[in-house]
């Protein structure tokens, strides 16, 4: 069977992407003939994210959004509505991984703790909490988180992204179950080595802490790669482009059954 995604006449909000992984998961949607709203605290880079979809042939919206902000998210949703009349899916997808300090846990400071609980949980909460009504009262939506599989199995060096994105996890969870009566699909997926421009700032940390382990690794990438290499069954790094599959799948009409999912796009680093 070959799947080709069909998402034209759909609606989707994507937050964080203006880079990185929301930004591939917002032009795959828009390559699939969705309407996109790219939201980020990011300007300049969320509105060269538009026009890249622009060019490409594709239909998009820039709307700036901070989601540790409730009522910068709550005019996302309003402003979506009033560009699109309709919204059909919403993926929460900002995140932030912040500094590697953890292992020892000592070394962490509540700054840290702070803002990745600010920004990975709390605003897909504001997210999650804006699009309900909308869904309920038409009926029908598709919501989507992205945790990690760090909120699986857990890295010391990065102990608050590890449980805030358990946290992520479980919320998905729960929320899929009060949703799930009223026709309304909530999954989460769970990304594992993937490089992005985050890795370039983690990789001396990573150097440091893990001699060992990253001695060939020459910069970020090399990290990234040397972690897939030795922890992943598949030997090889994910994409971003391997997220934004699971992306579509998981909000498609062929994924309609499914809920209450954390899936993993991780190259077999991690099997729950």
């Amino acid at each position: 069977m070959n799947i080709k995604f069909d998402y034209n006449g759909k609606n989707v909000i994507v937050t964080g992407s203006a880079k990185g992984i929301g930004k591939e998961i917002a032009m795959a949607y828009a390559k699939a003939g969705a309407q996109v709203v790219v939201a980020d605290v990011c300007e300049k880079e969320g509105r060269q994210t538009v026009e890249e979809i622009r060019v490409k042939g594709g239909t998009a919206d820039f709307v700036r959004t901070d989601v540790t902000e409730e009522q910068s998210v709550i005019k996302l949703v309003d402003e979506a509505l009033r560009l699109l009349g309709r919204i059909d899916i919403m993926v929460n997808n900002a995140g932030v991984v912040g500094r590697i300090k953890g292992d020892p846990l000592t070394a962490l400071d509540t700054a840290d703790w702070d803002r990745s609980y600010q920004i990975n949980l709390r605003g897909v909460f504001y997210c999650c909490k804006a699009i309900y009504p909308i869904f309920v009262n038409q009926g029908f939506g598709n919501i989507l988180t992205t945790a990690s599989v760090a909120g699986k199995t857990g890295a010391p060096e990065i102990i608050e992204y590890s449980a805030i994105k358990a946290g992520v996890i479980n919320f998905t969870q729960t929320l899929s179950r009060e949703l799930g009566p009223k026709n309304i699909n909530v999954n989460c997926i769970c990304p594992g080595f993937v490089y992005t421009p985050l890795y370039e700032a983690a990789a001396p940390t990573y150097k440091e802490k893990y001699p060992q382990m990253f001695k060939n690794a020459k910069d970020g990438k090399g990290v990234v790669d040397e972690f897939s290499r030795q922890l992943c069954a598949l030997k090889r790094a994910q994409t971003p482009a391997d997220v934004a599959n699971a992306a579509l799948f998981l909000t498609s009409g062929e994924a309609g059954n499914i809920t209450g999912q954390a899936l993993n796009i991780c190259g077999g680093c991690e099997f729950r």
